[in-house]
C-alpha cells in the first residue's frame, strides 16, 4: 500500500494499513488508517522513486545547483599567468617610482636648487612622473586583462615594453660610457641592468602569449 504525506506530498510505501508511521522526507507523523491510498505508479508515469515523484521545488533546486556547478571558463595558461604577473609587478614599481618623483618635485619647489631654476627641474620631474603614472596604469590594466584572456592588453603591454626597453638600453649605454670615463656611478649602472632585464623578460612572456593565440 502506498500513501501520500499530507504535509509534504511525498509518497511512501506502507506494509500494513492502520498503523502510525513517520514520513521519510519531513518526519511528520501519519495515521495510515485515515489516509487514502495513492494512485498506482503507472497512472503517474513512473514509480515512487522516479523523478516524476519528486516535488517540483526539489527538481528546480537540483537543476539550479547543476547549472551553477558547471565550469564557465577554461583555466588560464601558464604564459598568460606569467605575463599578467610581470605587468602587475612593473605597475607597482612604476607607481612607487612616481611617488618618489612627486616627493622630489615638492622638495625642489620648497627648498630650491643651486645653479638651476627650481621651476625648470620641477617641470621636468613632473613630466616624468606623469609618464610614469600613465605607464603604471596601463601595465596594471594590461596585467588584469591578460589574466582574463584579453588580446588587446597583450598588444598594449608589448608596445609599452618595447619602447621602455629601448629607453633602458640607451640609459644602459650612457651609464657604461660614464663609468668608463670616470663620471658615472655603479648604482646607475645597476638600475639600468635591472630595467633592461625586467622589460626583456616581459617582452619574452608577451611573445609567448601571442604565439599561443596564433597556434590555438
Amino acid at each position: 500500500m502506498t500513501v501520500i504525506c499530507p504535509s509534504c506530498g511525498r509518497q511512501q510505501n506502507v506494509q500494513q494499513a492502520g498503523t502510525r508511521i513517520r514520513c521519510e522526507a519531513c518526519l511528520a507523523e501519519m495515521d495510515t488508517s485515515r489516509l487514502s491510498p495513492a494512485p498506482p505508479a503507472s497512472a503517474q508515469g513512473g514509480d515512487v522513486d522516479s523523478p516524476a515523484a519528486v516535488a517540483p521545488g526539489e527538481m528546480a533546486m537540483t537543476a539550479q545547483t547543476l547549472q551553477y556547478s558547471t565550469p564557465q571558463k577554461p583555466p588560464i595558461s601558464r604564459e598568460r599567468m606569467l605575463a599578467g604577473r610581470s605587468c602587475i609587478v612593473l605597475a607597482t614599481l612604476l607607481f612607487a617610482f612616481s611617488g618618489c618623483l612627486g616627493i622630489s618635485t615638492v622638495a625642489l619647489l620648497v627648498s630650491g636648487a643651486r645653479g638651476r631654476s627650481p621651476a625648470v627641474l620641477a617641470l621636468t620631474i613632473g613630466i616624468m612622473m606623469v609618464l610614469s603614472l600613465g605607464s603604471a596604469a596601463a601595465y596594471l590594466w594590461s596585467g588584469i586583462s591578460i589574466r582574463r584572456g584579453g588580446i588587446a592588453a597583450v598588444i598594449v603591454a608589448m608596445v609599452l615594453a618595447v619602447l621602455q626597453e629601448i629607453g633602458s638600453l640607451l640609459y644602459f649605454a650612457a651609464a657604461i660610457f660614464q663609468a668608463l670615463t670616470g663620471g658615472g656611478n655603479l648604482f646607475g649602472l645597476f638600475v639600468a641592468v635591472l630595467a633592461v632585464a625586467a622589460f626583456a623578460q616581459l617582452i619574452y612572456h608577451l611573445i609567448k602569449v601571442l604565439n599561443q593565440g596564433r597556434t590555438a
